[in-house]
Parts: C-alpha cells; sequence; structure tokens
C-alpha cells in the first residue's frame, strides 16, 4: 500500500492535462505529517467527479480588528438565506480571523453553475448589508467590510479541510462547530489539544454532512 496514490489524469484548462496526486489512506496522512507538511487543502470535489463539485464555499473574511460577533451574524444570515433555498449549510471555524459556511451538493451540476450559486448569494447578502459585507476583489475597494469570498468554488481551486492545522502562531485547527455551538466559537478557538477533548466528548458535527447533499441548480 503506497502512501499517496497517483491521479492517471487532472485536466487544467491554462495548463492542459497533467498528473496529481491524492490522499488514500489514513496511513497516507501521517506519511504527509512525517514530510513536514502543516495544512491540508482540499478540492471541493471528489475523485469519482472532478469537473462536479459536492461541496459549495462561502469564505467570510473579515478585515483585522473586526468583532467575532459580527462575522457570526453573517454566518446565519448565510445559513438563512441557504435554507430558504432548500440547501443545509454547515459552518467551519477556519483557525485563522473567519468562517466557511459549507453547503453539501450532489454531484448533478458543474462548477459554473455552483458558482453561479454562490455568487448569487453573496450579491444578496451583500445588498441586504451594504456597510458591512462586500464582494469586492481589490482589498482598496473593500474598506473594513466583511469580504463575502466566492472563489474557491472553481475546478481545482481548494480550501482549508476539516481539522487541518494551520500553519500560523498557536497552532490553531480548522474545526467544524454546530450551529448552536457557534455563538460561543472564536475562528481559532482550537488546538490540537483542545480538539482532542472535543472530539472524545462529542462526534463530528460533518459526520453526515453528505447526507444533506441537494442541486444547487434547484436553487437558482
Amino acid at each position: 500500500m503506497t502512501a499517496v496514490s497517483n491521479a492517471d489524469k487532472l485536466f487544467y484548462p491554462a495548463d492542459g492535462v497533467t498528473k496529481g496526486e491524492f490522499v488514500e489512506y489514513v496511513r497516507a496522512l501521517e506519511y504527509l505529517a512525517n514530510q513536514a507538511i502543516i495544512e491540508f487543502h482540499v478540492w471541493l470535489s471528489t475523485m469519482d467527479s472532478l469537473d462536479r463539485p459536492d461541496l459549495l464555499v462561502l469564505d467570510l473574511d473579515p478585515p483585522e480588528g473586526t468583532a467575532t460577533a459580527e462575522v457570526r451574524d453573517v454566518a446565519r444570515r448565510a445559513r438563512d438565506l441557504l435554507g430558504e433555498l432548500g440547501l443545509t449549510p454547515f459552518v467551519q471555524a477556519t483557525g485563522g480571523r473567519g468562517f466557511h459556511v459549507v453547503t453539501p451538493l450532489d454531484t448533478t451540476t458543474d462548477f459554473d453553475t455552483a458558482r453561479e450559486l454562490a455568487r448569487a448569494v453573496a450579491d444578496r447578502l451583500a445588498e441586504n448589508d451594504p456597510e458591512r459585507l462586500t464582494t469586492a476583489q481589490r482589498k482598496d475597494k473593500r474598506g473594513d467590510r466583511i469580504f463575502l469570498d466566492t472563489n474557491r468554488n472553481a475546478y481545482g481551486q481548494t480550501v482549508i479541510a476539516p481539522y487541518s492545522l494551520r500553519a500560523r502562531p498557536g497552532v490553531h485547527v480548522a474545526t467544524p462547530p454546530d450551529w448552536a455551538e457557534l455563538g460561543r466559537t472564536e475562528p481559532a478557538a482550537y488546538d490540537p489539544r483542545r480538539l482532542g477533548r472535543r472530539l472524545a466528548r462529542k462526534a463530528d458535527s460533518w459526520a453526515h454532512i453528505h447526507d444533506h447533499a441537494a442541486s444547487p441548480s434547484t436553487a437558482l
């Protein structure tokens, strides 16, 4: 059994066909950790259907100094809007400054459709609260507003994996709380020891995330 397997073909529109590697076994994670890899970023699709996303991500990226309560409020607003569209979003504390609102998809549509939905949700949120939220790509256009980043929703893009360490001071861990815990969860609340205690007493909040998968096309 090899630690890391080779993917036969990965197609990148800009570069053509290339080869890639993917983790297939738990031992592979141990191997990579022993190679001094700290952060793990994952695609928003699986090897079975690389061009059809099974996750939609809205990255809430606050400027430094933003109160966590404000970012939590935006996460809840995103949850409610996605729920109105017939989707079931989850939340992740990134281990940095913000949260990810992550929605499971059923792989029936392509990345263009998923990205269209993500942008529509972000635009609606920003239109409803333009003083606090923005979708502006340029930092100098954002001011002190929270950036609703939808750029991860594209083929070949990646996002921080649940339970990945972050290569930052404090060695925090990206951790998915459930929505009921959000009000007392900081974006960088967990380090490895605290996370270990959490998982010893509480099941993984994302254990059944894909049981709630739905098509983004029905929400557009």
